[in-house]
């Protein structure tokens, strides 16, 4: 139930997010998959490592294909860590093609991108 709820409150702040527009250095709420480069330039959307990431940088893939850099802010390692490779709501602050991060809530289900997508 509390789940449920959780998953409708994002959607909810994300869908007013993209409505209001995102603004440069002001917070957003990004919706998408946390993947390394290098899982996406070989097309390995589902059997993206995370020991990967030790040479490739973190990047959060949307799904209208924008590709985010993740600088952690004050969301904690171990987050990032447990969403890695898994749909995610992400909660920072958008400067360019970067997100500081602030928070991140995995969404529920095993919704993951396809190569479709790329």
């Amino acid at each position: 139930m509390y789940n449920r709820i959780l998953k409708i409150a994002l959607s909810a702040f994300f869908f007013i997010t993209i409505a209001a527009g995102i603004a440069e250095g002001k917070d957003a709420l990004l919706q998408g998959q946390i993947l390394s480069e290098r899982c996406l330039a070989e097309g390995r959307l589902s059997a993206c490592f995370i020991e990967w990431t030790n040479k490739s940088p973190v990047v959060l893939f949307t799904g209208d294909r924008k590709l985010y850099r993740i600088e952690l802010h004050r969301a904690a390692q171990w987050k990032l860590d447990n969403a890695f490779g898994k749909q995610v709501v992400v909660k920072g602050v958008v400067k360019g093609n970067k997100i500081m991060v602030n928070d991140i809530a995995v969404l529920g289900g095993k919704r993951k991108l396809s190569k479709a997508c790329l």
